[in-house]
């Protein structure tokens, strides 16, 4: 398995064809079959069927997809770093911040600009993922801090997978956003024993 095997592979998954997906990388379609065919031999099992020009991934091809995704962000995520150590100062450091769904394109980008503004010579980076992705990777190093909502007030944020001491900075709502007629619609205050059963759509 190689780094080009990958891009393939989530480059069909993403465009539903082949063809599609050797336009995204600018390479020819037998390439593009050449590279997935050569990942499935690999692995030892299909990851699309094919129904003439549209192919279908495979339970095994679903459950791939996401960790794909993250081995090529990782990947990328390594080249802008190295790329951005060439016009880094020298004795400037690093700092690494992760942050979850629904602070990485709202408050994480203002805290980070104000941390810029006192210390320019630093290099900073953000991460955007879950809080599960987030603590593995702060625990293991990679992250030197990340920021995550949590509806408790514990000193300590935990996922299952370890746990991070934590800091709490700042307050807010969490409020529910409900079609007009909703059973819900017109109480006050919602509790989460009142959304038993619904279907919703969060940010994870």
């Amino acid at each position: 398995m190689n780094l080009r095997q990958i891009e393939a592979f989530l480059a069909v998954f993403e465009e539903g064809t082949f063809s599609a997906g050797a336009a995204r990388l600018k390479v020819s379609q037998p390439t593009v079959s050449k590279l997935v065919d050569g990942l499935e031999r690999a692995l030892g099992y299909k990851l699309f069927r094919r129904t003439g020009a549209r192919v279908t991934p495979t339970d095994q091809g679903f459950a791939l997809y996401r960790d794909m995704t993250r081995v090529k962000r990782g990947f990328d995520f390594l080249l802008h770093q190295a790329k951005g150590l060439k016009g880094q100062q020298e004795g400037g450091g690093r700092l690494v911040v992760g942050a979850g769904s629904a602070l990485c394109g709202t408050l994480a980008p203002r805290l980070i600009a104000r941390f810029r503004a006192r210390h320019p010579a630093v290099h900073v980076t953000l991460e955007a993922d879950g809080a599960r992705y987030l603590i593995e990777q702060h625990i293991g190093g990679t992250i030197d801090i990340f920021l995550e909502t949590s509806t408790t007030h514990s000193k300590e944020f935990n996922t299952g997978v370890g746990s991070v001491p934590t800091q709490r900075f700042a307050e807010g709502e969490v409020v529910c956003v409900l079609p007009a007629g909703h059973r819900l619609a017109k109480k006050n205050v919602i509790e989460f024993a009142d959304l038993a059963g619904e279907a919703y759509v969060g940010i994870t």
